[in-house]
């Protein structure tokens, strides 16, 4: 059984629903994680839980946020199993 670590390497950005571009780029993520601390960690959003910050944030609902990494295939073993 070949194993990949999945937990770094992702990134998240807006896919839909950004219209004002309030997130306009990629940002690293954690995964798993959420959202709001990914923004929070990388600078765009302030803390959602702090004073009336979460109102503030509302336009991030309207938003579909993609999550992405990437596979080196060349390093996987895609062969099928033998008989």
């Amino acid at each position: 059984m070949q194993r990949t670590d999945l937990r770094t390497g992702w990134n998240v950005r807006a896919i839909g629903g950004d219209r004002s571009g309030l997130a306009p780029g990629r940002y690293p993520a954690e995964v798993p994680g959420c959202v709001h601390t990914d923004l929070m960690a990388a600078g765009v959003i302030p803390d959602p839980y702090l004073d009336g910050n979460e109102t503030a944030l509302r336009w991030m609902y309207d938003i579909d946020w993609g999550y992405a990494t990437r596979l080196d295939a060349d390093a996987l073993d895609l062969r099928p199993p033998g008989p």
